[in-house]
């Protein structure tokens, strides 16, 4: 059995057998730098196709990374040479290519990059490259880890709480005492982005009071 450096997918699963005529079943499999995929982990390593050689032209690679609850992704640049400004590398963190975290290309290594802020636990990562000059790539690792969560926003008077986890995504439901009720929304979450916030302001609990007439004649 064959197995790949990370970044790279084997090209054929299927195992190789010694034949009676002393010849190999099949071809020795390769590892292949992918155009775009899947990705699911905490760690993991993300290749231009061709890698190291040049890529080829005419590429449109999307690569999505998913990690748990309550994480966000930090990608590492180890080698970086588009041609600029040309063939370029979007990076985002709500799944929009229009408006990109970050767009990138030429020679210059870029800092470390944080991403998938929003609470979805995922950035996306597309590779444009056109008909003409290629170069070297891009060689980048990622990691994930542990978002700032919110502030613990408190308990309404007159009211129980469920949910005792402040991370974004996380949520917290609200009900009333007997005799209240519930003024607001009964379920607030966590909200990712460069800024934790609640989704609403904390609901109320209020007295349910009735008013007796009597009409003396």
């Amino acid at each position: 059995m064959f197995s790949c450096d990370s970044g790279y997918t084997l090209s054929d699963n299927e195992p190789l057998e010694c034949e009676p005529n002393f010849q190999w079943s099949r071809p020795l499999p390769s590892c292949e730098a992918l155009c775009g995929g899947y990705i699911q982990g905490s760690t993991g390593t993300i290749l231009s196709p061709g890698f190291p050689d040049f890529y080829p032209n005419n590429l449109n690679c999307t690569w999505v990374i998913e990690t748990s609850h309550g994480k966000g992704v930090m990608f590492i640049f180890h080698t970086f040479h588009l041609e600029s400004p040309h063939d370029h590398l979007l990076i985002t963190e709500n799944g929009s290519f229009s408006q990109p975290l970050k767009r990138l290309t030429g020679s210059t290594l870029p800092s470390p990059l944080s991403a998938g802020l929003h609470g979805n636990f995922t950035a996306q990562i597309r590779f444009i490259s056109d008909f003409s000059v290629s170069y070297q790539g891009f060689n980048i690792t990622f990691s994930d880890y542990d978002l700032e969560p919110c502030d613990d926003p408190g308990v309404p008077t007159f009211s129980t709480r469920k949910g005792l986890q402040f991370g974004v995504g996380d949520a917290l439901t609200f009900s009333c005492f007997p005799g209240y009720r519930l003024e607001g929304p009964a379920r607030v979450t966590c909200l990712g982005g460069r800024r934790r916030v609640w989704s609403s302001p904390l609901p109320r609990c209020v007295g349910r009071w009735s008013c007796a007439f009597i009409l003396l004649g």
